[in-house]
């Protein structure tokens, strides 16, 4: 019942037509069902139907595979002129024109032949019916004195033939109105064929899958079992009408096949904003760079990206934050686009828009509505991300301290550590922000207590600290830089410094591409270690820029766990590379017999600080999910785990932190 394709009836030949020479490949079980009709017609044996079954299965598979590879030769190059992208997006609209047309016109033939079968179940229920009134008819006039049933009987007689006559009638309006939709099938599949061949070509839409015959049926369920002259009358009256709207249809079909409607060629501007509504990824997003790129100042341009601003893709939900942002700074349809975007599922899309609200929109009452109303999501990320936002783009302002204020006391511990760093670096002046520290400094996270009476210790104000909170685990809490240094580094990664990053659990992963900083923030962590602790060799290649980081980085070190010993570990480590030539063994086993021997002697006990910079970098899934448990039992030991890494697998351990840079 959920598949259409389960209730089609159509003819071999007409199948042929549907895939003929076909762009894409029909769906697996468009073809399961299609073998079953087709087997159970030829009267196969059941294990003959499972191997034609099974071969036509491989065959798919294949065309399916042959098809993507075509699709991956013939897609667009990232760079073109722009006269290319625009005929190449003319093409793509004129596809999806054709693509469309095409699908109106094959479900306008599915439910065509529908109605034939049901108006050919009634012309034969009709038959019987007029056979049983003539037997009937014949038998009244051997008795002479029963003139009422004979006069009934030939009345009954008479309407059953007239609704022959119609049925008749209404199965010729079909009937012709289904060999001018094959006609107009066969040309809108043929302009399909020509567009298709196309190199620009993205791609071809798949088979709607949501589209279906009538959902109200013509004749009742029973009516073949007891079909009465009263449900046939009501079901031609219903087949009338719907032959006079699908006559309406067919027409308007006809007349937009002959008059396609196309946009001017020497006007590139409202090709790109139409090509912003198609149904292809790429399509779109090279349409909305190349507005952006040709008109980033044009109103057309900015209601086509606020369009496109809760688009499924994330590299299209970025172009328009950051294209909004640089653009359109000041203007309330590309705030109000952006402070909708703040509450995004998508973490990358919504630190994009709360960037652009605070590079555009500081101090703006409306941008800030919106951050405060984000202060309140169920998602912590959100909060976390609005309370930065608010620090950075709303300082001293009244309403982000008081917002503040009450997100020092939120339940995730990075929001009240977002919240307290805010106070401090923009309201560290203000009577009431000082109170709210005041209050953090007896924080449960002893991030949100070393930055609360640190600051409060610059003011001069000493906090009893008799009693303490729960100690965390954890042997480094947290690092910063000091807001108003300056350092020659990847600006993702001093801008979270500034902040401060914060290693409240057993395992951090520092995320991020190449370049972010990654290496050089954990290569500076190896080089802060406390003498007194002992230290693995440091890493080969240290460069300047660590050793200037690590020079001025500030670090806070739990009191309570003192650092026992740090191990530093890499993927390029000379040892692992000695290890592997000497062992002619497969990849995985390299990195397990590499993980014990560097591992041997380390101590099981508490309080070790490992950093792992892309471990198992080349490992399948499986030896990293085994890796994933042995760093889970160093941290069930008491140890902390610091990875730097561009794999996204690493965030699958349960209780990981995440930084993302």
């Amino acid at each position: 019942p959920r598949d259409p394709v389960s209730k089609m009836s159509f003819s071999k030949s007409h199948q042929e037509r549907l895939y003929k020479d076909a762009a894409q490949p029909p769906s697996r079980r468009f073809l399961q069902i299609f073998l079953k009709l087709t087997s159970a017609a030829a009267g196969l044996h059941p294990d003959q139907h499972r191997k034609i079954l099974i071969r036509a299965e491989e065959l798919l598979a294949s065309a399916q595979k042959n098809y993507r590879a075509r699709r991956k030769e013939s897609s667009p190059a990232a760079v073109r002129a722009p006269e290319v992208i625009v005929a190449t997006l003319q093409v793509q609209l004129d596809l999806e024109r054709a693509q469309r047309m095409e699908d109106r016109l094959r479900w306008a033939l599915s439910d065509t032949q529908i109605l034939m079968g049901t108006l050919l179940q009634i012309i034969a229920a009709l038959r019987e019916i007029i056979t049983e009134l003539d037997t009937k008819f014949l038998t009244t006039l051997r008795a002479p004195n029963d003139m009422d049933l004979q006069e009934i009987t030939e009345k009954q007689r008479n309407r059953a033939k007239s609704y022959k006559e119609l049925a008749e009638t209404q199965f010729d309006r079909v009937d012709q109105r289904r060999r001018l939709l094959e006609t107009l099938w066969d040309q809108a599949h043929g302009t399909l064929q020509h567009l298709a061949i196309h190199a620009e070509v993205m791609n071809i839409p798949s088979i709607p899958e949501d589209l279906s015959p009538p959902t109200q049926p013509l004749l009742p369920s029973d009516f073949l079992s007891q079909p009465e002259l009263i449900d046939i009358a009501n079901a031609l009256g219903k087949v009338d009408e719907f032959n006079t709207m699908e006559e309406r249809t067919a027409l308007e079909l006809q007349k937009a096949i002959k008059a396609p409607q196309h946009l001017p060629l020497d006007d590139d501007m409202p090709i790109l904003i139409a090509a912003t509504r198609l149904k292809d990824h790429d399509a779109r997003l090279i349409a909305l760079r190349t507005l952006v790129k040709s008109w980033p100042s044009h109103p057309d341009t900015r209601d086509a990206l606020s369009r496109a601003a809760h688009d499924e893709k994330r590299s299209i939900g970025l172009l328009v934050a950051s294209s909004l942002s640089e653009h359109w700074k000041g203007d309330a349809v590309a705030r109000d686009t952006l402070a909708s975007m703040v509450s995004s599922d998508d973490d990358a899309v919504r630190q994009s828009a709360t960037r652009g609200l605070v590079q555009g929109w500081a101090m703006d009452p409306a941008a800030r509505k919106a951050l405060v109303d984000a202060t309140r999501s169920s998602d912590a990320q959100v909060r976390e991300t609005a309370a930065t936002a608010l620090t950075e783009g709303w300082g001293g302002d009244t309403v982000a301290r008081d917002v503040l204020i009450a997100l020092t006391r939120d339940e995730d511990v990075y929001v009240r550590i977002a919240a307290t760093e805010g106070i401090i670096d923009r309201w560290i002046g203000d009577a009431v922000a000082r109170e709210s520290l005041e209050w953090a400094a007896g924080d449960v996270s002893p991030t949100v207590r070393w930055a609360a009476r640190e600051a409060l210790a610059r003011c001069g104000i000493l906090v009893n600290a008799c009693h303490e909170p729960p100690q965390s685990s954890s042997v480094l809490l947290t690092v910063r830089l000091p807001p108003n240094l300056i350092i020659n580094a990847p600006s993702s990664l001093t801008e979270k410094l500034h902040r401060g990053i914060s290693f409240e659990t057993g395992i951090t992963v520092i995320l991020g591409g190449n370049g972010s900083g990654k290496t050089t923030l954990l290569n500076a962590l190896e080089l802060i270690a406390p003498h007194n602790s002992r230290r693995s060799k440091s890493p080969i290649h240290v460069t300047d820029l660590s050793r200037n980081l690590a020079d001025f980085i500030q670090v806070a070190w739990n009191p309570y766990n003192k650092l026992n010993a740090m191990y530093y570990m890499t993927a390029t480590d000379r040892r692992w590379a000695d290890w592997t030539r000497s062992h002619r063994l497969s990849l995985a086993e390299n990195w397990a017999n590499y993980w014990n021997f560097t591992m041997q002697g380390k101590p099981a006990g508490p309080n070790n600080l490992f950093l792992f910079d892309e471990p198992g970098s080349a490992l399948d899934f499986t030896v990293q999910k085994l890796l994933h448990e042995r760093l889970k039992e160093i941290v069930e030991r008491g140890s902390q785990v610091i990875i730097a890494t561009v794999n996204h697998r690493w965030l699958e351990i349960p209780g990981v932190r995440c930084i993302n840079l």
